[in-house]
């Protein structure tokens, strides 16, 4: 496997990539991961069966992603939420999935650059939608 296909690089020393080789911080890393990082994920050799399991779990939650909202970083402790296709939050980034994750964007089918989304109880959140990024054949 090349060096550019391991996603569980941790960094440059002196020169050289190195890599994370320890289930725990492998399973961390994979919380943050895309489609692409995870399929490659898989194909290192020797992965841990822990980190199998994750690498999978990461794919089942990322096809249900519909859309992916990017804010405009105002200092808040959340940038990015990705969305069902019913509109529901599903994941928050960085933070505070904890108050997000589970609540309805009522406009989430006309979700545009600049626009503010509306939740289930009619709140508007503060931050104007950067990005909005599509994703075809999501499972609902």
């Amino acid at each position: 496997m090349s060096a550019q296909a391991n996603p569980f690089k941790a960094g440059v020393y002196d020169g050289r990539a190195i890599y994370h080789t320890c289930a725990e911080d492998r399973v961390r890393m994979v919380k943050g991961m895309n489609r692409a990082e995870c399929e490659a994920g898989l194909k290192v050799k020797g992965l841990q069966k822990g980190v199998v399991l994750a690498l999978q779990r990461r794919l089942r939650k990322l096809a249900k992603v519909s859309t992916t909202v990017r804010f405009e970083d105002r200092g808040q402790d959340f940038l990015e939420w990705d969305l069902d296709a019913q509109g529901t939050v599903i994941e928050c980034r960085p933070s505070q999935g904890w108050v997000w994750c589970g609540r309805q964007v009522v406009n989430h089918g006309s979700l545009k650059k600049g626009t503010y989304l509306i939740l289930d109880d009619m709140a508007t959140v503060n931050y104007p939608a950067v990005t909005v990024q599509r994703f075809k054949g999501a499972n609902a």
